[in-house]
């Protein structure tokens, strides 16, 4: 597979390794501090991430085989038999999502069989391979809003503060809390992968908490990940297939 990549090779979109111990430390500086030089900065790097995302999960879908989507639906409520029963193309995206991180054919998921498969394109963008195998899901409690620029949040599991840049949220007349996996983008920032399920109603809000509750017994770690891949596969399962029943779909937010 080739992309077409060149611009984010050198320059100003040079990647650089962003990956310490420290990474997942508390973040002290809010996000309504940073000049307007730097929030349009941290807005380019964000869109550069996007932009190597689309090109790369055309391929990635490629190594996703029906079977393995299959399988998935039936774990997240979304299949009948062999048929996939999934709605609309919300509930698509997030069956692909979780299918592409948990869906395991061996060892290997689709994301690791490409990798596998596509060296050259890994040495392309190394970061940005880096930044999925660093990705992970959990619940989030917002705390605050920068409008025009992101969302400062809680993840549950851990306690630790997180910014995920998203201009649509950030505009948003009401942010939930909600559900969803992350991706490390630059040092500090985060963005979505795939979508995130919202959580609108107080006896949603109720289920996620005892499904937290549950899972917490099998942490590894009080940073991420906390779980190991078979937990968190596990653990998303079952928050997906509640909300998915609750109709929360209905309202689910796009990165």
């Amino acid at each position: 597979m080739e992309l077409n990549l060149e611009k984010y090779a050198s320059g100003a979109h040079q990647q650089t390794s962003y990956y310490s111990r420290y990474f997942y430390l508390r973040c002290t500086m809010n996000l309504r501090d940073l000049s307007r030089s730097e929030q349009a900065k941290i807005l380019a790097d964000y869109h550069d991430n996007r932009d190597i995302g689309r090109e790369v999960f055309e391929g990635i879908s490629d190594c996703l085989s029906g079977d393995a989507v299959i399988k998935s639906a039936k774990k997240l409520g979304l299949a009948a038999g062999k048929e996939i029963i999934a709605q609309n193309e919300n509930e698509l995206t997030i069956l692909m999502d979780y299918a592409y991180h948990n869906q395991r054919n061996g060892l290997f998921n689709a994301i690791e069989r490409f990798t596998n498969m596509n060296s050259n394109v890994v040495a392309e963008c190394p970061e940005f391979f880096k930044a999925i195998n660093a990705s992970f899901y959990s619940v989030f409690s917002v705390t605050s809003v920068t409008p025009g620029l992101g969302i400062t949040v809680e993840d549950m599991l851990t306690g630790e503060n997180i910014h995920i840049i998203d201009v649509g949220f950030s505009h948003s007349p009401r942010v939930p809390n909600m559900c969803g996996r992350i991706i490390p983008f630059k040092e500090g920032y985060y963005c979505t992968s795939g979508a995130m399920l919202p959580l609108f109603k107080a006896h949603q809000q109720e289920a996620v908490d005892r499904i937290l509750v549950k899972f917490s017994a099998h942490k590894l770690s009080m940073q991420q990940p906390v779980f190991s891949k078979k937990q968190e596969a596990a653990f998303q399962a079952e928050i997906i297939r509640y909300l998915l029943k609750t109709d929360a779909c209905e309202r689910v937010g796009f990165i």
